[in-house]
């Protein structure tokens, strides 16, 4: 939720509220799916990369996480595929 929220340019609150849900009815449907696919990537792609790691246990599992990204991006194509508004 916190993703879509950030999307959205709301309060980052993990709640589905008001402020939340007014700005999902006003947001254009197929742009606000575009945007969250192209967050979800850059997410997928942070944690893989071992540059964006702040010590070295978390640069570990960055680098760790780099033999799931194929995997997590082509899930994310699927679903984008699969649930694209039209």
């Amino acid at each position: 939720m916190k993703q879509i929220q950030r999307v959205l340019g709301v309060t980052r609150d993990g709640i589905i509220g008001k402020q939340t849900l007014g700005a999902i009815n006003k947001s254009n449907e197929v742009e606000l799916f575009a945007e969250c696919i192209k967050a979800r990537e850059m997410f997928f792609r942070y944690i893989s990369n071992p540059m964006n790691a702040s010590g070295q246990k978390q640069r570990i599992a960055f680098t760790n996480n780099q033999r799931f990204l194929k995997g997590w991006l082509n899930r994310l194509a699927d679903f984008d595929k699969k649930f694209k508004p039209k």
